[in-house]
C-alpha cells in the first residue's frame, strides 16, 4: 500500500473538515454551519462546494482550505495519520498526478457533453415533444435533470461537440471517442454522482425501445489489442428530484422511471444495468411490473448476496391509473414513468410508499402460499432475516408476520422458528460431506452423466449414468466421490430442463460403432436439413465433438448459418444442436443474468440465433462470448457481493464449449469469422423429401440419438493430446487452429479430405476479403516495386514511403479512385498494421525509406493472397 493509500485509509473526510468548521446534518450528507454550500458524503469520502465548484478527497481540501500545494498536503496529512513517509518515486509521483490530471479531464469531458446535448435538446421540437407528451415531463424537470438530445444534425448556435472537445485539448481522450459514439436521434440521460457532477452518460433512441451505453473500453489504436478504459463499468442514475418531501429513497429500473419520481419529489436512483452498484440508504424498493422486474425482485429476496434490507418496502404499482386529461381513459401501468403519467399527486405518491408492505411481509406472504420445495427454501430465507433483527422490532412484527405467513397461528410460527433454529445448530457442526449439484463431468476417475426421463405420469425423473474408475457402468440416483455427494439438476426447480431450453439423454442406449453412430447422425440431418453433403459430414463430426469438447481440447470450431430471414437458419440449428452435448436453447427474451447462469451450471452446447438478440447490449455480450468461447480459458469476469455483504469479489464465468448459431450477416471482425465453419442458407426450395415442420417423430428421434451418443460418451471418453503439427499449413493459422479438434476424432480418411477441401475454399473467401482492404492494397505495391516490369536497363527499387503510396494510388484508380492513399496513411498501415517498423536512410531527396527482406513480404504475400505479378 503506497503512502497516498495509508493516508486516506486512516483519515476521514468528515473529521478533517470538522477540524475547520462545525458540522451540521446526519446521515448519507453532511454540511457545515459556516458555509451550507459545502457538502460532505462520508461513504465516498468526498466533499464539494457548490459555491465555488471546487471539491475531491481529502488531499483536495486539505490543498483548499489551507492554499498550499500536494506536497505540503501530503506531509502534513502524513504526520496527521502517523504515517511514515518514505521517499515517493517518480513513477509514484507520476501516477498520482497523471490520475488527477485524468479525473479533471474526464470531469471536463461529461460536462462540455451534457451542456452541448442539453442545448440540443431544448431547440429540437421531437426532442421536447418525446419528454413532455410521452414521457410526461414539465420543462422544469428536463431543466433539473439537464435531459440532452443527439440529433442527426445538430442546430443553434453551438458549435458540434467534436469541435469543442477538439478546442479543449480533449478530443483524443478515450472517454471523449466513447461519448461521440452515442448514436443520433437519442435522448441522452447525465447520470451524476452524488455530488451532483457528472460521472457517466447514457442514451436511449425517441422510436423503439434501443438503449446504449459508453463503452467501457476501447482499443486505442484500433486493431493493436491494446484496450484502455473510455467510460469504465455503467453507473446508477440518481435524480435531481423538486423540493423534496419526506425521507423516502426509492431504487427503481431506468432513468425514465427516477426522473418521474424526481418529478414529484421523491429522491430515487436507477440501476441502468450497474448490477454491481452498492445504493445506501434504499427505504423503497419499486421495480416494473413486468415479468423481469418481478425476477429482479425475487432474486432481491431470495438471494443473500443480493439482499436488500429487511424493513425497505416493497413497491407494487397499480395496474391502470386515470389519465391526467380528466376523462375516463386510464394508462396501463408497466413502472414509475406510466404511473406518474397519470393524474398522480405527490400526496398519491406518498400515501403509496407509506402503505407499500415491508421485505420481511412480501417474503413471509410468498412463503405462506409457496409449496414443497420452494416453501422450505423460502421459510429458511425468512428466518434467516427474521433472527438476524433487532429483538424489540422482531417481536414487534412477529403478530404479523405470523399472519402472512401461517395464516395468523403464532403457534406454528413459533414452531417453525424453533425447527430452523435447531437445524442452524446442526449447521453449526462439523460435517464431512457436501452436496454439491451438477450435470455431471469427470471427477476423481468417474465419467458421470445426467439424464432426465419423463414417466408416463408427465413428471420428469433424473439419474445418473456412470463409469467407474474400474470400467464399470452404474446407474445411480446420486453419486459420492470422496466427501462430496453430487445430485442432478432438478428439473421441478430448473424450469430450462422442463421447458426443453436444455436437453440431456433419456437413458443410455447401445450407440453401435463409431460409423453406425455418425451414418445414423448423418442420416438424420438429411432427413431434416438441407445442406450439401460434405456438410453433413462436417456436421456429423461436430456433434460426435461436442461430446468429447471436455476432454482436453484448447481450442474449438463452431458451426455458424448465415442468411437472410426465413432461408432456414433455424431449421438449420435446431436440426443440429438438437443432437448436441447438452444443448442450450437460448433467444432473444434472454437476459445477461440468464446467459451467464446457464452456461455456468450446464457447461454444454450453445444454441443461439444471433439475429433475435435485438438491444445493443444483448448483441455485445453473445458476441463477447462468440468471441472468447472458443479458448480452453475463455471467460468472462463480473463483480458481485461477497456472501458476507464484506464487499465484493471477482467472479468468473467459463464460456468456452462448442457453440452452433444463426446470424444474418458475418462479423467486422475476421479473427471471429475465422472461428467458424459457416453455411450460407438460401431462400430457394426444400428438397421435397424434406418435412415442412419440425413433427414429433424429429424429437423423438433426436432424443434416441443423444440416448447412443451419451453411451458412446461413457464407452469412449478419454483425456487427449492433441499433436499440434497435424494442422493444414497452407491455410490461415487460426483456421487450421480450430479444425485440430475436429481432425482429431475423424477416422473415415474421405471425410477428412472433405474438411481439408472445404476449408482451403472458406481460407481463400476469407483471404479474397482481405485483397479489397487498405492493406492489402498497400502489399500489393510493395510486390510491384520489387518485382517491376522487366526493363532494358534496370533500375533500383524505390522503397521509399512517397513512391509506395503513389503505386498504391495507381493500383487503386482501377476500382476506386475517389480513394486517397496519402504517404501518411501508408506509414500508419507498414507500421500498425503489416508490422513494417524498419526504416531505411532518407533518399537524395530527404524521402523516408523502409527495410523488407523477401522473407517478410513473402508471407505478406501470403496473408493477403498476392501473388508475383505475370508482365506476360
Amino acid at each position: 500500500m503506497t503512502p497516498i493509500e495509508q493516508i486516506k485509509e486512516r483519515t476521514r473526510i468528515e473529521d478533517l473538515v470538522g477540524e475547520d468548521y462545525t458540522l451540521t446534518g446526519r446521515g448519507a450528507v453532511l454540511s457545515t454551519k459556516e458555509h451550507d454550500s459545502l457538502k460532505i458524503w462520508p461513504r465516498t469520502q468526498t466533499w464539494h462546494r457548490f459555491s465555488t465548484g471546487e471539491g475531491g478527497d481529502i488531499f483536495d481540501y486539505y490543498m483548499w482550505q489551507h492554499k498550499c500545494d500536494f506536497r505540503t498536503a501530503l506531509e502534513d496529512l502524513a504526520r496527521k495519520a502517523g504515517v511514515e513517509l518514505r521517499q515517493i518515486t517518480d513513477s509514484e509521483r507520476q501516477a498520482a498526478e497523471q490520475q488527477r490530471c485524468d479525473r479533471k479531464m474526464r470531469h471536463e469531458i461529461l460536462a462540455m457533453a451534457a451542456a452541448h446535448f442539453h442545448a440540443q435538446l431544448l431547440v429540437s421540437p421531437e426532442a421536447i415533444a418525446y419528454c413532455t407528451k410521452q414521457r410526461g415531463w414539465t420543462l422544469e424537470t428536463i431543466e433539473r435533470e439537464q435531459i440532452g438530445f443527439n440529433p442527426e444534425n445538430p442546430s443553434g448556435d453551438n458549435k458540434p461537440l467534436s469541435a469543442q472537445l477538439r478546442f479543449a485539448g480533449l478530443i483524443d481522450h478515450p472517454l471523449a471517442k466513447a461519448v461521440l459514439s452515442i448514436p443520433t436521434d437519442m435522448i441522452v440521460y447525465v447520470h451524476s454522482d452524488e455530488r451532483g457532477l457528472p460521472v457517466y452518460l447514457s442514451a436511449r433512441n425517441i422510436v423503439g425501445k434501443r438503449h446504449f451505453n459508453l463503452p467501457d473500453k476501447i482499443e486505442e489504436p484500433p486493431g493493436s489489442g491494446n484496450w484502455v478504459t473510455a467510460a469504465g463499468p455503467k453507473q446508477p442514475y440518481i435524480n435531481a428530484p423538486a423540493p423534496a418531501s419526506g425521507a423516502y429513497h426509492v431504487l427503481v429500473e431506468g432513468q425514465a422511471d427516477a426522473i418521474s419520481l424526481g418529478q414529484l419529489g421523491v429522491r430515487s436512483t436507477a440501476l441502468c444495468g450497474a448490477a454491481d452498484a452498492q445504493i445506501p440508504d434504499v427505504t423503497h424498493i419499486a421495480y416494473d411490473n413486468d415479468h423481469a422486474g418481478q425476477e429482479a425482485l425475487t432474486l432481491a429476496l431470495t438471494r443473500p448476496e443480493r439482499a436488500v434490507e429487511p424493513l425497505a418496502r416493497i413497491v407494487t404499482w397499480p395496474a391502470t391509473i386515470r389519465h391526467r386529461d380528466g376523462g375516463q381513459n386510464h394508462i396501463e401501468v408497466k413502472d414509475a414513468n406510466d404511473y406518474a403519467r397519470g393524474a398522480t399527486t405527490p400526496d398519491d405518491l406518498h400515501a403509496l410508499l407509506a402503505n407499500s408492505p415491508t421485505a420481511l411481509q412480501v417474503l413471509a406472504m410468498r412463503a405462506g402460499k409457496a409449496k414443497d420445495d420452494e416453501r422450505q427454501a423460502l421459510i429458511k430465507r425468512f428466518f434467516d432475516i427474521f433472527t438476524s433483527l433487532d429483538n424489540l422490532v422482531a417481536t414487534d412484527l412477529k403478530p404479523d408476520l405470523a399472519n402472512r405467513l401461517c395464516n395468523g397461528s403464532l403457534g406454528q410460527f413459533s414452531r417453525l422458528l424453533k425447527a430452523y433454529q435447531a437445524n442452524k445448530s446442526n449447521e453449526g457442526q462439523d460435517h464431512s460431506e457436501r452436496h454439491l449439484i451438477s450435470a455431471g463431468g469427470y471427477m476423481g476417475g468417474y465419467l458421470f452423466e445426467q439424464c432426465v426421463q419423463c414417466l408416463d405420469t408427465s413428471e420428469l425423473k433424473t439419474f445418473y449414468w456412470v463409469r467407474t474408475p474400474d470400467n464399470k457402468f452404474e446407474k445411480v440416483n446420486a453419486l459420492q466421490i470422496g466427501p462430496t455427494m453430487y445430485w442432478p439438476v432438478d428439473p421441478r426447480e430448473e424450469e430450462l430442463i422442463s421447458g426443453g431450453d436444455v436437453l440431456f439423454p433419456s437413458d443410455r442406449e447401445p450407440s453401435g460403432t463409431e460409423t453406425e453412430l455418425l451414418r445414423d447422425i448423418r442420416a438424420f440431418i438429411h432427413r431434416w436439413l438441407d445442406v450439401p453433403a460434405y456438410y453433413e459430414n462436417i456436421a456429423s463430426y461436430y456433434v460426435l465433438l461436442t461430446w468429447f469438447y471436455d476432454a482436453g481440447y484448447e481450442t474449438l470450431p463452431y458451426l455458424r448459418a448465415l442468411g437472410e430471414y426465413g432461408s432456414g437458419k433455424t431449421r438449420f440449428i435446431k436440426t443440429i444442436g438438437s443432437l448436441c452435448y447438452r444443448a442450450m436453447m437460448f433467444g432473444g427474451g434472454d437476459s445477461e443474468a440468464t446467459i451467464y447462469y446457464t452456461l455456468e451450471l450446464f457447461k454444454g452446447t450453445t444454441i443461439v440465433d444471433e439475429s433475435d438478440f435485438k438491444s445493443s447490449d444483448e448483441s455485445a455480450l453473445i458476441a463477447k462470448i462468440i468471441n472468447l468461447g472458443n479458448s480452453k480459458h475463455g471467460s468472462i469476469k463480473r463483480m458481485e457481493p461477497k456472501s458476507d455483504n464484506s464487499g465484493l469479489r471477482v467472479r468468473r464465468f467459463n464460456v468456452f464449449g462448442p457453440k452452433i448459431f444463426g446470424a444474418r450477416e458475418g462479423f467486422m471482425d475476421q479473427a471471429m469469422d475465422s472461428r467458424c465453419i459457416t453455411h450460407y442458407t438460401t431462400k430457394g426450395l426444400l428438397r421435397p423429401d424434406i418435412p415442412l415442420d419440425l413433427t414429433e417423430e424429429f424429437y423423438t428421434e433426436a432424443q434416441r440419438l443423444r440416448n447412443r451418443l451419451l453411451d458412446y460418451r461413457l464407452k469412449y471418453w478419454q483425456p487427449v493430446t492433441v499433436d499440434p503439427n497435424d494442422v493444414d499449413r497452407t491455410i490461415m493459422a487460426r483456421l487450421a487452429q480450430i479444425t485440430l479438434a475436429l481432425r482429431s476424432i475423424i477416422k473415415d480418411k474421405q471425410i477428412l479430405e472433405d474438411l481439408q477441401r472445404f476449408m482451403q475454399l472458406y481460407n481463400q473467401s476469407l483471404i479474397s476479403d482481405r485483397q479489397t482492404t487498405d492493406p492489402a492494397i498497400v502489399v500489393e505495391a510493395l510486390v510491384r516495386i520489387r518485382y517491376p516490369r522487366p526493363s532494358a536497363i534496370p533500375v533500383p527499387a524505390d522503397w521509399s514511403i512517397a513512391n509506395i503510396a503513389a503505386v498504391a494510388k495507381e493500383i487503386l484508380a482501377n476500382f476506386d479512385p475517389d480513394v486517397n492513399m496519402t504517404p501518411k496513411r501508408v506509414g500508419q498501415i507498414l507500421r500498425k498494421q503489416l508490422g513494417i517498423i524498419r526504416r531505411g536512410k532518407r533518399d537524395l531527396r530527404g524521402r523516408d525509406t523502409i527495410i523488407i527482406d523477401d522473407d517478410e513480404l513473402f508471407g505478406l504475400m501470403q496473408r493477403y493472397g498476392i501473388s508475383k505479378p505475370d508482365y506476360r
